[in-house]
């Protein structure tokens, strides 16, 4: 028995390798929802600490504007309560504008904005900008992005990659299954008077099927004899088409050739 030639073993290993890869690729997709899913519950507990941390801030504002207007009068007060009013001023936080410029800072840190899909075009983003003058959103800064969001960008185009490397490599594997079948298919039927109609882009035809043609006379066997049948074959594989170039010429070869008919 006759051993594979080595790129018919290459081309079994590619095989081998590219369906490994596509095992990953639903595992990838598992985890893709799961942070999506993950990221989506924590949003949620945000809004839900942020709503209870409004309440807060509105009951220190309360305790502030009762605690000054105690200080206004706080001739009025016996000792005991004036020593009261002393506590509670030290437990109360202060309302500097520095620290409320500084919890803005930590909270703009703690829930950063995802970046926005950079598929949205100009001139989507021109649609949706209001007519009135009005404060716009400030672009998403990588280095600044939560690391959870990165993690799922990475992810997505981890799969985009993989979806192109697949579409890629099953359009190899079809273009050699093709030469193999064409060669099986010459190899085995004995063809002999072979002509060839290459492919040949016209500008009469915009849209023409891309295909070369052959025509053979192939050995037939039947149960009483042996004869020759005129047959057709259409090679179609982009591969084969564009590394032979007598199944596909250069149009910029046709000037040369005629240049050295007519010498």
């Amino acid at each position: 028995m006759a051993q594979d030639p080595k790129w018919k073993k290459a081309y079994d290993r590619l095989v081998r390798e590219h369906f490994d890869e596509q095992r990953q690729v639903p595992q990838l997709q598992s985890q893709l929802r799961h942070y999506g899913h993950k990221r989506e519950r924590l949003r949620k507990e945000i809004e839900k600490e942020s709503k209870g941390l409004n309440v807060w801030i509105d009951m220190m504002d309360r305790l502030r504007r009762g605690v000054e207007r105690f200080k206004k009068h706080k001739h009025l007060l016996t000792p005991k309560k004036h020593k009261q009013l002393r506590r509670i001023m030290r437990k109360v936080p202060m309302n500097t504008l520095e620290e409320r410029v500084r919890l803005m800072e930590v909270s703009e840190n703690l829930v950063p904005k995802p970046c926005k899909d950079s598929a949205v075009t100009k001139s989507e983003e021109g649609r949706n900008v209001p007519r009135y003058s009005v404060p716009v959103e400030k672009t998403c800064d990588p280095k600044t992005q939560a690391p959870m969001d990165k993690r799922l960008s990475r992810i997505k185009a981890d799969l985009e990659a993989l979806q192109r490397i697949h579409e890629q490599t099953m359009g190899v594997v079809s273009d050699i299954r093709a030469i193999m079948a064409t060669i099986n298919y010459l190899d085995r039927g004995y063809c002999t008077n072979i002509k060839i109609t290459p492919y040949v882009e016209s500008k009469k035809d915009p849209s023409p099927p891309v295909k070369a043609t052959i025509k053979l006379d192939r050995l037939r066997r039947t149960k009483h004899k042996t004869h020759y049948t005129r047959e057709l074959m259409d090679v179609r594989p982009p591969y084969i088409l564009d590394h032979m170039p007598q199944l596909k010429p250069n149009i910029f070869d046709f000037p040369e050739k005629k240049s050295k008919r007519l010498h």
